[in-house]
């Protein structure tokens, strides 16, 4: 549950200040690393860095303990749970075989603006496969910022296609 993985990360957070800034002010300080025995005035921060080093160790076992507790006795995701649009999202988990029963092609594409033009095409070759040939030509030359939104509507359409429709599964493209 999200109240569980937020109580875990307050003594996780607390935790690892307090024993790595403990370590760090040590070290400032001019304790030497690795000696099993520390002179006096270092033992302070020793005490608060070994406190801090409890609670990292609390919040650790708290997270792990919701996250096994989750695997086992969680809820389960629904399908879509961000709310994707693109065709991956359309299937039920765990997929059938072969991912899609029917396969809906988008046959011809033609988006073009004054600065780029997207054109595909897109036929089933077998009962298995289908061929798509694709044309994606973008500017060599700088969009003056008055069309930059137009511009960018036209690409993000354009990624729509390649993103869901097109790209499916035993597909070739070509570019020009």
């Amino acid at each position: 549950s999200r109240k569980a993985i937020y109580a875990s990360w307050f003594p996780m957070f607390i935790g690892f200040n307090m024993l790595y800034f403990g370590m760090m002010i040590l070290g400032m300080m001019g304790m030497p690393r690795r000696y099993y025995v520390h002179l006096p005035q270092f033992h302070p921060l020793h005490v608060v860095a070994t406190v801090g080093s409890w609670f990292l160790a609390l919040g650790l076992l708290m997270f792990f303990g919701t996250l096994l507790r989750a695997i086992f006795k969680g809820d389960k995701a629904e399908g879509n749970p961000w709310g994707g649009v693109t065709l991956e999202w359309t299937l039920p988990s765990p997929p059938i075989q072969e991912n899609f029963e029917v396969v809906s092609l988008p046959g011809k594409i033609d988006l073009s603006n004054k600065y780029s033009s997207f054109k595909a095409e897109c036929a089933k070759t077998s009962k298995t496969a289908i061929t798509c040939s694709v044309a994606w030509e973008r500017p060599e030359r700088v969009i003056p910022p008055a069309d930059y939104a137009e511009y960018k509507a036209f690409i993000e359409k354009a990624a729509s296609y390649t993103k869901s429709q097109i790209f499916l599964r035993d597909m070739t493209s070509k570019e020009k």
